[in-house]
C-alpha cells in the first residue's frame, strides 16, 4: 500500500514538472513571438524613414532613430537573426538592404514540425510566419 502511494506521489510530480515545463516553453515561445512582431514593426518604420533596413551587424540603429527603445533578446539569450539582401549592402542611400529577415527558435518542435519563428520583409503578406529550419529564412 505504502509503495502504491509513493509511485502515485512520484507520478504527481513528474506530471507536475512535465506541466510546468510546458508552460515554460509556451512562455519562451510566445516571447519569441512577440519580439519577432516588435523587431517587424521597428523595421518596416525604419525603412519608411530612410529606403533602407540597417545592414547586418547595426540593428542598434533602430533605437537610435527611435523606432524602438531596446532591442530584445531571446528568453535563452544572445541575439535574434538578422540578415539583409542583397550581399554586402551596407544600408545607405548608395548601397540600401532592400530585403531583410528576422527570426527566432522555439524551445521545441511545434506540432507540425517548426523549429524557427520568421520574418521577412519581402513576402505579399508581410506576416511571420513559422518554418522548419533557419536556411528557410532567408531576405527575398
Amino acid at each position: 500500500n505504502t509503495k502504491k502511494s509513493i509511485d502515485i506521489s512520484n507520478q504527481l510530480k513528474k506530471t507536475e514538472v512535465e506541466q510546468k515545463t510546458k508552460e515554460q516553453n509556451q512562455l519562451h515561445d510566445n516571447t519569441v513571438k512577440t519580439d519577432i512582431g516588435v523587431l517587424e514593426a521597428a523595421l518596416s518604420m525604419y525603412y519608411q524613414n530612410h529606403n533602407t533596413y540597417p545592414k547586418v551587424g547595426d540593428l542598434n540603429q533602430l533605437v537610435v532613430d527611435n523606432d524602438i527603445r531596446y532591442l530584445p533578446a531571446p528568453p535563452t539569450g544572445g541575439s535574434y537573426g538578422y540578415l539583409t539582401a542583397p550581399t554586402n549592402c551596407e544600408g545607405t542611400k548608395d548601397n540600401p538592404c532592400t530585403s531583410v529577415s528576422v527570426s527566432g527558435q522555439f524551445s521545441e518542435q511545434t506540432p507540425r514540425g517548426n523549429n524557427i519563428f520568421c520574418w521577412q520583409s519581402n513576402l505579399s503578406d508581410n506576416r511571420p510566419q513559422e518554418l522548419k529550419s533557419l536556411a528557410d529564412c532567408q531576405p527575398i
